[in-house]
């Protein structure tokens, strides 16, 4: 996932083993990614740098530093790092992206890749207007099938295929560019941290039930047979399949699966072919498919070098198959080793069998039927325990005259060959059914005290297995209800102490951490302040007086124990607390009323004022 402007990465131009940074490509949780080249050659790679944000910072734009509480779990990680790019050094093959030098550098460390131009599987099918046929989508999956093949091989899992992992070359090869033992890093290092910190960002989608458990480590090849069948479902159906965290929690909660099977998003597709997709995203991964082969071989898209081998086997000379039916007729044995060599394409003989011999044993024992159900179907027999059943059809094939005789005779013979399915693996279960029942009832029991303790004490009893994921998932529920119910809290009481101001309830953000700060420092605590916990809040709850200095926003003032808006000259504050212009009272104008005049006062002219005596002056 490309972040553009990280504030966290290297800065464009730093060097790294003499590569050049040229920009940021891809960042999760533990690590970014970075195109680089070198100004000498010109070459470009790919240069993931190890940086797990939860426990990092980077000081003077190179060098990282980690807490000193976290030393030792960032040493951990980081030689667990540089062990996984050791592994990937050794891997030679044309659908795996080449990893080629592991740099130790600014106290962290770097893996340098080939750097691989193209889009990825993910951009190919956002950028089609409709899914694409398994026609269309084989060559661009033939190839990762190979490539899972071969890590397993190595004994290697992926644990991290998805479509935006499937880079695609212009030529339209593809390649697998990221491994998945970042994940495993991750969810190992949450796990020993001492905080409820998150560092990781999974691909929900695509990872398995059991890779969010605690005991991710000791997954097995059935996990990237999740994670390709998941792959194949999300370009086929137009969409993802639900996340096993959702599928955790809704059969937990007792709502059933919520995975869509694949035919009911993609009519169009063969019902075996969409069947093979269910199968390989079961829920528990003992019912799943059981390799990347087995994958292959169920949806038809099986390796024809694998195929001719096989039927080079089934040629060879029938002297090393079973010593008892070395006495059997010279053509008898070919059949046999065929049809036992390509057990896929048999599976429907049976059914077949019964059919035509309830709808007349003519059919059956007339002409070229003879050879093709007649003989190759009881030689399917070869593989259970009574040799009668083969030796029956083979002494009858070859009087090809006198087949209108033994019909009731061979009636009950395939018949008798219609037995052995019938008590059928499925009944292999039924044996494991009794710890499962008593796991069963005590997760009920637990679900009805619906506590992290009920839940804690059931996987002390039952550490593994379905109903440990889901007694896991209800402690992630509850333990993430007790945390906001925390938090709300907290940021209540720090705001009480007058500690900050906190603009959020529901959120332990930036605001709460300083608020937390000051609280420390005022009341000389030493309170962890990454996390709400219990006891913080017990420490402000028991402070009935205010704690820290009233702090107010920016634009206001102090004034007592309340802040006020700051005013500018010429406005006054308002009682609503804002600031406003004063305006000049006005005088009441009073209407309908006669004006009062002015009494006069008269006098008789002055001389010395240049009046006329005889004459009065009115003032």
């Amino acid at each position: 996932m490309a972040i553009q402007n990280d504030p966290n990465a290297l800065k464009t131009g730093s060097k790294i083993a003499g590569y050049e940074i040229l920009r940021v490509i891809g960042s999760g949780g533990f690590g970014i990614t970075y195109e680089a080249a070198s100004p000498i050659t010109g070459k470009h790679v790919a240069i993931k740098e190890f940086f797990p944000r939860g426990i990092a910072s980077r000081e003077e734009s190179t060098r990282i530093i980690f807490a000193a509480r976290d030393a030792d779990l960032a040493a951990w990680a980081l030689k667990r790092f540089e062990s996984s790019t050791t592994d990937q050094c050794r891997l030679r093959h044309p659908n795996i992206v080449d990893v080629i030098h592991y740099v130790k550098d600014n106290d962290t460390g770097y893996m340098i890749m080939e750097y691989v131009e193209g889009e990825t599987l993910e951009d190919w099918l956002k950028q089609r207007e409709t899914p694409p046929r398994p026609d269309e989508l084989r060559p661009l999956l033939d190839p990762v099938f190979s490539a899972l093949e071969y890590l397993h091989a190595q004994k290697l899992i992926h644990r991290d295929i998805a479509p935006d992992n499937i880079m695609v070359r212009p030529n339209g090869t593809p390649v697998i560019i990221d491994f998945g033992a970042i994940k495993l890093i991750e969810q190992q290092t949450q796990a020993r941290s001492k905080t409820n910190r998150s560092f990781t960002v999974s691909k929900q989608f695509y990872s398995p039930p059991e890779q969010v458990q605690e005991s991710a480590d000791q997954l097995d090849m059935r996990a990237d047979v999740y994670a390709m069948a998941a792959t194949i479902y999300r370009a086929l159906a137009g969409r993802p399949p639900a996340s096993a965290e959702e599928r955790t929690q809704q059969i937990a909660f007792g709502n059933g699966d919520p995975l869509k099977p694949l035919a009911t998003l993609a009519p169009s597709l063969p019902a075996s072919f969409a069947s093979a997709i269910d199968r390989a995203l079961a829920f528990n991964a003992r019912n799943r498919t059981p390799s990347i082969d087995a994958l292959r071989e169920e949806i038809g898209w099986g390796d024809a070098r694998a195929t001719a081998a096989t039927a080079a086997v089934s040629a060879a000379p029938a002297s090393k198959p079973e010593p008892k039916f070395s006495t059997t007729p010279s053509s008898a044995p070919s059949p046999a080793r065929v049809a036992a060599s390509k057990k896929p394409s048999w599976r429907w003989v049976a059914p077949v069998v019964v059919t035509a011999t309830l709808a007349g044993a003519i059919i059956l024992i007339g002409g070229s039927w003879l050879n093709l159900f007649g003989t190759r179907g009881p030689a399917l027999i070869v593989q259970q325990p009574p040799p009668v059943l083969t030796r029956q059809p083979q002494a009858e094939t070859p009087p090809a005259p006198q087949a209108l005789t033994p019909p009731p005779a061979q009636m009950p013979q395939l018949a008798t060959k219609e037995t052995p399915p019938a008590p059928s693996p499925a009944a292999q279960p039924e044996t494991k059914a009794d710890p499962q029942a008593d796991a069963r009832k005590d997760f009920e029991f637990a679900q009805k005290v619906d506590s992290i303790d009920a839940y804690e004490q059931f996987l002390k009893r039952y550490p593994e297995g379905f109903y440990a994921q889901l007694a896991r998932a209800q402690v992630q529920r509850l333990t993430a209800v007790r945390t906001r119910e925390l938090t709300v809290k907290l940021n209540a009481e720090l705001r009480r102490a007058g500690c900050g101001v906190i603009s959020s309830n529901e959120i332990w953000g930036d605001e709460s951490k300083k608020a937390l700060t000051a609280f420390n420092q005022h009341a000389a605590t030493r309170l962890d302040i990454s996390m709400p916990t219990d006891a913080a809040l017990d420490a402000v709850k028991a402070r009935t007086d205010r704690v820290c200095p009233l702090v107010c926003p920016t634009g206001q003032r102090a004034q007592g124990e309340t802040c006020v808006a700051i005013c500018a000259p010429g406005t006054v504050l308002a009682p609503n607390g804002t600031c406003v212009r004063p305006v000049a009272p006005q005088q009441p104008v009073v209407r309908n009323q006669a004006p009062q005049r002015k009494a006069l006062k008269c006098r008789w002219g002055d001389f010395n004022k240049g009046e006329q005596p005889h004459r009065q002056v009115c003032e």
